[in-house]
């Protein structure tokens, strides 16, 4: 293989323009788990992978932290990349995980 990329997805300080200090993570997990094996299923069908893996934190993660690791093995490097991208985007369109902004107490 030729190109392993890694993602972190880290915690912003803010949440639509208000300061937070982490994101709250919950998850309906039974079908958080079908919905990553099909995606991860439709993307060794759209490209040569060798693995991909994902991990997404749940409960609270503060700022600065990561939320979400990926790692996406493939021959090439634009497969690798295309492949973490889309495999993101899908994600959090169809993954059962949801989030709460915890905000700043002053």
């Amino acid at each position: 293989m030729g190109a392993v990329v890694h993602f972190l997805g880290v915690v912003r300080g803010s949440e639509e323009g208000a300061s937070i200090e982490a994101i709250d993570y919950t998850a309906f997990v039974p079908m958080a788990e079908v919905q990553f094996r099909k995606l991860l299923d439709e993307a060794a069908r759209r490209w040569p992978l060798e693995s991909v893996r994902v991990v997404h934190r749940l409960g609270v993660v503060r700022v600065g932290e990561p939320s979400l690791w990926m790692e996406v093995v493939s021959p090439h490097r634009a497969e690798a990349f295309d492949a973490c991208r889309w495999i993101i985007d899908e994600m959090k369109r169809v993954v059962p995980i949801w989030k709460r902004a915890v905000p700043v107490v002053t």
